[in-house]
């Protein structure tokens, strides 16, 4: 099979994007579980004190289920059998991403309260862009939080290239990843879609296809895991890993956060394809759901409120849902820029080059002349960056991006305005080190603004990219390697 064949044959993935959003259960659209009748409140770890009752029972639930193990090591509400779970099922790169992870944690957090024996127990979530370092809590011997494989110390922090403030909430002349409007490029890529009759057989390969990783998953999620934290962090046991359901929290806090500032994107265009993804009944918890519980849709748990949890940066009221419209790429074949044997190395960046279509260039000078605040609104054009990656030996690696920039090196700053992103790699077990590789999605409207403002936009008819691995430290500069397979640039709106 030829590149070109491949990749048209996934055109599909780029066809179409929207925004999804779920600040409100309208009896329409979900589903509420049973159990929702109290409200609680997750709340920052760092505001939790040592003699804080939530913390205790925290300790207690870990330790209670961890003690299955032993006692009774085919309880599937073990420790080990809980972090099976997201071995088995987990998806990662595509667009049940969010929602399963966010029916994950609520059902941990049901089990682990039980095992507390604290009835008002709730998950915390850990913020590393405001506490950049693991919280004090998951340190110590004889910690039940505790775990040896972590690659790291209580006085390392993350970098704030990759969950700063700017990178997350913007500024800086970053857009911020809670302000994208587009969904595919916030949230990750859909997966394929059934054209006929389904066999059920083939739900659990669907649930785990990988599409494409949106900005949240592609930076803040996969470096904290795969480059900081690492040890059980950076494997597909990660739930091992005490921290990772904090990380985790704090990663559906930031969906939350999304739809605050995104309040009408929900699609009332209900093609086939988005209601395959509403209806998808997400899978792994039949084992550890509560007795007589329905199983969670993508439906049922696009509004936290609806599960009965929010977090302490969400409003107490739910806001009223109100339905917007479907964002659709002008054209999925208006860039298809194939970059096969390119490498960047840590000694020499690489820079792809390619034609833009006419039509793509009219949307691309529109973006560059529309007012700044016209371009926060939902209904203005984006540019959309796609690229195509075969991962590095060593996965610890951090790739940054910036466009028309050929000369972009290790010398670069983030601060350039050139700068598009970074991401990184999640998984020893999950790296897809095969010929199609990875996909990473990014919104570069801001960067288009960025170059044009300081006179460094050359309208030309092409486009270049250009990728500059960072390894992890000197040792491992000869295995940070990244070949860029393609890359794609698409407007939408």
């Amino acid at each position: 099979m030829n590149r070109q064949s491949a990749c048209t044959r996934r055109s599909f993935l780029y066809k179409t994007g929207l925004t999804i959003g779920g600040a409100m259960a309208s009896a329409n659209l979900y589903t509420a579980p049973v159990e929702a009748q109290t409200m609680r409140i997750r709340p920052d770890i760092a505001t939790i004190k040592a003699n804080d009752p939530l913390l205790d029972a925290l300790k207690k639930g870990v330790t209670a289920l961890r003690a299955l193990d032993n006692t009774d090591p085919t309880n599937p509400k073990g420790w080990t059998k809980l972090a099976k779970i997201h071995e088995a099922f987990c998806p990662h790169s595509n667009w049940f991403f969010l929602p399963w992870h966010r029916a994950y944690l609520y059902h941990f957090e049901q089990v682990c309260r039980d095992a507390s024996g604290n009835p008002n127990f709730v998950l915390p979530y850990w913020d590393w862009t405001k506490s950049p370092s693991l919280p004090w809590q998951f340190w110590g011997a004889g910690n039940p939080l505790m775990d040896d494989t972590r690659e790291i110390d209580s006085n390392d922090t993350a970098s704030p290239n990759n969950v700063g403030q700017n990178v997350i909430y913007g500024g800086g002349g970053k857009l911020g990843i809670v302000n994208i409007t587009d969904f595919i490029t916030f949230a990750s890529s859909p997966t394929t879609t059934p054209s006929g009759p389904l066999n059920p057989s083939q739900l659990p390969q669907i649930q785990r296809e990988r599409a494409g990783y949106g900005v949240l998953e592609g930076t803040p999620h996969n470096y904290i895991h795969g480059t900081f934290v690492r040890g059980n962090m950076a494997m597909s046991m990660s739930p091992l890993d005490p921290i990772f359901w904090l990380h985790h929290a704090n990663i559906d806090r930031l969906w939350t956060e999304w739809v605050k500032r995104n309040p009408n994107q929900m699609p009332k265009d209900m093609t086939q394809q988005w209601k395959f993804w509403y209806d998808f009944q997400l899978m792994g918890f039949d084992n550890i759901r509560k007795t007589g519980r329905p199983a969670l849709t993508v439906r049922s748990v696009l509004s936290t409120y609806a599960l009965g949890y929010r977090y302490d940066t969400q409003p107490a009221i739910r806001v009223p849902l109100t339905l917007a419209k479907v964002f659709p790429s002008f054209s999925p074949e208006m860039a298809n820029i194939k970059a096969v044997g390119q490498t960047a190395t840590t000694t020499e960046a690489l820079t792809a080059e390619s034609n833009v279509s006419p039509e793509l260039r009219r949307h691309i000078n529109r973006v560059r002349t529309v007012a700044v605040a016209r371009a926060a609104a939902s209904n203005a054009t984006r540019i959309r960056l796609t690229l195509e990656v075969k991962p590095p030996e060593d996965l610890r690696t951090i790739v940054r991006v910036f466009l028309n920039s050929p000369s972009a090196n290790q010398k670069t700053p983030t601060g350039d305005p050139s700068f598009v992103g970074a991401f990184s790699f999640f998984g020893d077990d999950h790296a897809d080190h095969s010929d199609t590789g990875s996909r990473f999605t990014f919104d570069v409207t801001r960067t288009v603004r960025n170059l044009t403002s300081n006179g460094l936009f050359k309208d030309d008819g092409y486009v270049r990219v250009s990728l500059v691995p960072v390894a992890h430290d000197r040792a491992s500069e000869t295995k940070a390697s990244v070949h860029l397979i393609s890359f794609r640039l698409e407007a939408v709106s």
